[in-house]
Order: structure tokens, then C-alpha cells, then sequence
């Protein structure tokens, strides 16, 4: 799209913290004054760098911002190319965990991915999307097949399709050696034309 999105927090008081946004257009080099969104994020008591500011875009030019919220959940504000401005999705999103990743696909889907801790007995993942014109995130349940163990980090990427690929390591996983930081890797598939996610398969052999 010609322009490029930066966003952060900028603390302001002992509670927490607001996002910033600011666009800087490529064609003249134009950086614009930074605006607010208006929501702040998580508490600063809490350790925020599992759960960082985060942007998405796709290959459009749109993009998305996520941030813990002091009430415990997930926001997330919507940049269209189209009209060149932000607007900031009201709506609580799921709880918000360490380590989630998120996705923004060309139809303008977003993915979020969540660690869950199923009662210290080993994480999992959950799903949920959000599209342009929904109110509140969909619930995909769990993607994974059984718990992973601790401090899972997953990744996900969407394509322009609305096509989504979700990885993660397995610690709980044949071929697991947690003291050497080595987890054989597993991935799912959401396809578009089926909007349903693919049954978890290992992608590196061993």
C-alpha cells in the first residue's frame, strides 16, 4: 500500500499503559502525528512481554493491532488502506494468554491462536477468528490433539484466500527431549473452502 504502520505502548500511569499508533507514507515520506486508539493494556504488575502489542497485515495493505486489555482480554483495532484509518473493535476478545500468535488473512479474517493451561497438566490451543463485519471472536476449539506441555509458543500465517496454517512444538510428543529445548513440530490446516481445520500432523520427520 505504499505506507508503513507502526504501533506501541506508552506508559502513563502506574496501572498501565496506551496504544499508540502512527503511519508514515512512503510515497513522500510523510510521518504522521501519532493518535491513541483510546484502550489501555494489560497492568504492568502483570509480565506483559508474554503478551506484547502485536500487528498482523496481509498482502492488501490492511492490518490489525492486539493488545491485553486491563480487564484481562484481548482488543484489537482494524487499519483499512482503503480509507487510510484506524477503528477500534469495542468488543472483549478471549481471555488473553502467554505466548498467543496471530493472523490476518486477505479477506480480512483475523486468527488468534491461545496457549491454554488445562489445569497444570499441559497447554493446548485454542482457535478463534474474527472477521470484518463480526461482533465478537468465533470459537474454533482446540486444533491441537491432546496437551503439548509448558510454555507452548505457536505460530500462524493466512494467506490472501482466507487459507490459515497454525504450528506448534510438541513437548508431550514421541521424540520430545525437553532438557535439550527439542520438540518435534505439528501443524493444522484451515481451509477456506471447507472452513473447517485439518487434523494435527507432525511436519518434521524423525
Amino acid at each position: 500500500g505504499g505506507q508503513a504502520l507502526s504501533a506501541w505502548s506508552s506508559t502513563h500511569d502506574s496501572l498501565g499503559s496506551t496504544v499508540r499508533v502512527r503511519r508514515l507514507r512512503l510515497s513522500d515520506g510523510l510521518l504522521e502525528a501519532a493518535s491513541t486508539l483510546g484502550s489501555s493494556i494489560a497492568s504492568l504488575e502483570r509480565d506483559t512481554y508474554r503478551m506484547p502489542l502485536q500487528l498482523a497485515v496481509n498482502s492488501r495493505g490492511d492490518a490489525m493491532a492486539f493488545w491485553h486489555h486491563l480487564d484481562g482480554t484481548v482488543r484489537a483495532a482494524r487499519y483499512a488502506l482503503s480509507t487510510e484509518q484506524w477503528t477500534l473493535w469495542s468488543g472483549p476478545g478471549p481471555n488473553a494468554a502467554d505466548y498467543p500468535a496471530f493472523a490476518l488473512d486477505g479477506t480480512g479474517r483475523a486468527w488468534q491462536a491461545v496457549p491454554v493451561d488445562s489445569n497444570s497438566q499441559g497447554q493446548e490451543i485454542d482457535v478463534y477468528s474474527l472477521g470484518p463485519a463480526d461482533t465478537r471472536w468465533t470459537p474454533h476449539g482446540f486444533v491441537t490433539a491432546g496437551r503439548l506441555g509448558a510454555y507452548v509458543a505457536p505460530k500462524l500465517v493466512a494467506d490472501d484466500a482466507g487459507n490459515a496454517i497454525l504450528a506448534w512444538p510438541c513437548g508431550t510428543c514421541v521424540g520430545a527431549n525437553l532438557p535439550m529445548n527439542n520438540a518435534p513440530i505439528h501443524g493444522s490446516r484451515f481451509s477456506a473452502a471447507t472452513q473447517a481445520w485439518s487434523a494435527p500432523q507432525q511436519l518434521d520427520p524423525r
